[in-house]
């Protein structure tokens, strides 16, 4: 018999770095959703250069609204029309957390998962300084129990969580941004607006690395375990 195929939406996917990681088994398929056409066209010439056209491609949306063309057709009968996993890191939270799993759960086949990440709080208690420069930029940062707590509410079923290590953070984000910054302002001829915007993420960069043990993302992974009645109409 033929090898069933998972179809995964990356929601936010960017210039695609995850959607090809995901697509390396031959029965994955990844649409691979961003609202910034040049991140899609990006992450499209990636896909060519890497031989992966029959396996990912990036489709020009909004995560909270995916053309209904773009959800994969099933069993409609039995309910499997949509997605078998709705993938997201570090992009839900433009859209809200809970509002998105809500959203996201119209996406689904019944039983599909969703695998998101969110940054949360560590610790009950923390620097009066930190707890607000972040609760200004990520209003909705909560601790993990909050967050499991919505996961259900949305109509999932937690399955696994992990928080992932700091060296996501120093290694992949904040060193390698900090080496960009004097070619940025180059870049922008040390305009008023770019010494500004590198005031905020040398900022950023300062907060994050002093209070590292207060703060994390967290990958959630939950399944859908009803049925959409949306898309089974």
């Amino acid at each position: 018999s033929p090898e069933t195929i998972y179809r995964i939406a990356d929601m936010g996917c960017g210039t695609g770095g995850q959607s090809m990681t995901l697509a390396r088994k031959p029965s994955v398929h990844v649409t691979a959703f961003d609202i910034f056409p040049g991140m899609i066209e990006t992450l499209n010439r990636r896909v060519v250069e890497r031989g992966l056209q029959e396996r990912v491609r990036g489709v020009v949306a909004s995560m909270d609204n995916i053309p209904s063309e773009e959800i994969p057709s099933g069993n409609l009968a039995d309910c499997q029309r949509g997605f078998d996993i709705i993938w997201s890191e570090g992009s839900i939270y433009h859209i809200g957390f809970e509002n998105g799993l809500k959203l996201w759960r119209e996406y689904l086949r019944a039983g599909g998962y969703v695998a998101v990440s969110e940054m949360v709080w560590l610790t009950q208690e923390r620097p009066l300084e930190f707890e607000k420069y972040l609760s200004d930029n990520v209003p909705e940062i909560s601790l993990p129990s909050v967050k499991m707590g919505l996961i259900e509410s949305a109509g999932y079923t937690p399955v696994a969580s992990f928080l992932l290590p700091w060296s996501c953070w120093s290694e992949t984000y904040l060193r390698p941004r900090d080496t960009l910054i004097d070619k940025f302002l180059d870049s922008q001829n040390q305009s008023a607006g770019a010494i500004e915007f590198v005031k905020r993420q040398r900022e950023e960069i300062f907060m994050f690395e002093k209070y590292r043990e207060y703060f994390g993302y967290i990958f959630f992974i939950a399944r859908k375990v009803s049925s959409n009645r949306i898309l089974c109409n």
